[in-house]
This record gives structure tokens, sequence and C-alpha cells, in this order.
């Protein structure tokens, strides 16, 4: 007799409530045949996405821009990401990409790491690897002082089975692919394993207000589209907490519009979406305390010529001293950094203990919102902007 060949929605559908934490291993390879699927072959060119959610505009910095222009142009065409998910500086870093597709964000760091960094990808999709490989012989004549890069196939939940050994990378990167993982607490796991003492998780990603009916999850378009999987970020900030990560920080936010006509009890009409870059460094104190540091960004960062931007609530302006907590403190010793920065200790009453940042939900909150109002203030014809 023959089997029934599974559709992409007999294949998403998901019956625990608890998705995000309690899925099968049948129902995993279900969810990864699905976006596989999706990706390698539903999906033949950016202009075939059906939303927006994988095509958000972050800012994007200047030397970024001048390093994809050289890119191999096919790894363009096939580009699915929701941010900049590449933090600057990485010379001599090593960098791992979760679900690297075509490999576009793994030539940029390869570009910036260069010869000393080293660069892999993780995929799943034969389709997206394929043009990641034909495209590097491309990117090593365009770059020749550029860091190796390899790319492998293997799945984001199990990055031990790929070959990436424990305390092993510097920084792990992931542009718009966490949120279609059918166990994202192990993807998170995974990640805490392999970054060395002080590596940071820079990613972009979608994420909901609230968390998501089964319905959104077995809907083949908005899965695909990055939406109907999405965490909410009560779930994802205590996820990260769960995992070991202590110091959660929001760079860039964007609210992101689902499809019109999407019925309420697929997307309740009170969720929002947001395309979220975060970082996270690995074994920053729990405890934040004043201790009178001082930080001064020197200059010299790529792309930071007048000021260097950590996170939405740390920007530091060149040769300016800047009262810092101890946990911003023991991120800018870390020795990416140090050639950048000097922080010292002064006690001079002129230096004030700095107020704790917003909450990572209230950061992103007020960016998102606030750059949703510049632009429609801007559409309308206002002055605003």
């Amino acid at each position: 007799m023959r089997k029934h060949k599974l559709s992409f929605f007999d294949l998403i559908s998901t019956p625990d409530s608890n998705h995000f934490f309690l899925m099968s291993q049948n129902e995993n390879a279900k969810v990864h045949e699905a976006v596989s699927e999706y990706y390698g072959k539903t999906i033949q060119k950016t202009s075939d996405l059906k939303t927006d959610a994988c095509l958000v505009s972050n800012t994007v910095k200047k030397h970024h821009n001048e390093i994809k222009k050289k890119i191999y142009p096919k790894v363009i065409e096939r580009y699915y990401g929701c941010g900049t998910p590449i933090p600057d500086p990485l010379d001599g870093a090593a960098i791992l990409d979760l679900g690297s597709g075509t490999g576009l964000d793994c030539f940029v760091a390869s570009a910036l790491a260069g010869k000393n960094g080293k660069v892999i990808g993780i995929d799943m999709t034969d389709e997206q690897l394929a043009i990641a490989n034909e495209a590097i012989s491309h990117h090593q004549n365009q770059f020749p002082e550029a860091s190796p890069i390899e790319f492998r196939k293997g799945y984001i939940e199990d990055l031990k089975a790929c070959g990436i050994e424990n305390e092993s990378i510097d920084i792990v990167i992931s542009n718009c692919v966490i949120n279609l993982s059918p166990d994202k607490k192990k993807v998170f796991e995974e990640i805490f394993r392999v970054l060395k003492e002080g590596g940071e998780i820079f990613i972009s990603d979608i994420f909901s207000s609230i968390e998501l009916p089964k319905l959104a999850r077995e809907d083949k378009m908005l899965v695909g589209e990055c939406l109907g999987n999405a965490i909410d970020l009560s779930n994802f900030i205590q996820l990260i907490k769960d995992v070991g990560f202590n110091d959660l920080r929001a760079v860039e936010s964007h609210i992101v519009h689902p499809p019109e006509n999407v019925p309420e009890d697929v997307i309740p009409k009170d969720n929002t979406f947001f395309s979220i870059t975060f970082s996270c460094f690995k074994n920053v104190q729990k405890n934040i305390e004043w201790k009178h540091e001082i930080a001064e960004y020197k200059g010299g960062i790529p792309g930071s010529e007048d000021s260097f931007k950590l996170d939405a609530n740390h920007i530091f302006k060149i040769n300016e001293k800047v009262p810092v907590l101890s946990n911003i403190a023991s991120i800018l010793r870390n020795p990416r950094f140090t050639k950048f920065f000097e922080i010292s200790v002064n006690e001079n009453p002129q230096f004030t203990q700095p107020r704790s940042a917003p909450s990572f939900i209230e950061t992103v909150m007020n960016d998102a919102y606030s750059k949703a109002s510049q632009s429609a203030c801007c559409c309308n014809g206002g002055g605003c902007c």
C-alpha cells in the first residue's frame, strides 16, 4: 500500500500545548522536514516570500554594506533575514552561524574576522548549502585576508553532531532561524555549551507579544514566514534564564505586521510581532554593583568611528568618560573590547551611579513603538522626521 505523502500542514501540526519545550523526536523531525521543504523548494528567491517578516530593514553599518556589494550574487538572491546579527569587533574571532542558509552573514563575518578568525555555518537544507559552498571560491578571491569559512549540514538543536566542541566559539549569530526550531530550549542549551567564557550571542529573530495558538503553528505560510512558531517574549526571557544566561539585552527592535485577513483564532488581535536583535554574554556576573567604574571608548572599532553601540541602552561616544555598572564593565573587559576601551575606577563625585537600564521588554517596546511612530508620521506628511 502506498503511503500518503504528508503535506506541510500535516508536518508542522504539533498537538503538545507546551510546544516550545516538549516535542517528541518524531515531531521534531516533521518540523525539520517541513522547514527544509519550504526554504529548499517552495521559496526560490527573496521575492517569493509572502510577508515582510524576513525582510525587516534594521540598521546596517556602512562597512557591512560595502562587503555585501562583493558577495556572490546567488547568495544575495536567496537571502531571508530579519536583521543584521553581525556585531563588531570581530577580528580573530571564532564565529558560528546557526541556520546559515546561503551564507550571506557568514561571508560578511569572515571578511570582518580576518585571517586569524574562523567561521562555521550550520544549515539543514541541501539547496541552500549548495549555493553557500559554490560561493566560497568567489569569496576567497574577493577577500584574500578573510577568515576560513566552512558550511556543515546539521541541526541547530544538535551542534555536537556537527562537530562543534565545548567552549570553542567566541560569537554565535543567527538570522531569523531559531523561531523555526521545534525545540528552542535545546538550541540555547547548545549555544551555551559551545560558547567560550565571555562569549556572545548576537541574534536577530521574530517574537510574539503573547503565546500563539496551535492554529498559528499549523499554518504552513505563517510558520514558513517566521511568524507562526514565534516564541512569546515572556517564555523567551524565562528560557534564556533557565539555560544559564543572565545578561539579556536588546540591541534593535521593530514591529512586524502579519498578513491581512488572518483569522483572529489564528493570530489574536492583541498580539504584536517584533523583529528583535538581541545580545547576551556568557557568565556575566549576576550581582550588578556600582564600583565607581568609568568606561571610555578610545575609538578604533570598525564602523564605530564616533561612537560604539553595545545595545539600545549603552552607546559610548569617543573619548567620553561614562560611569558604568559592574556588568557593563565586565563585558568591556572582554578581550574583544580591551584595546578599544579604558576601564578605570574614579570616585570623583562628578561621576554618579548610573541608573539601571530598563528591562528587556521595556527596551523592546520603547524602541519598536518609537520607530513605528516616526514611520507613521513621515508617511502621513508630518514634520517629526
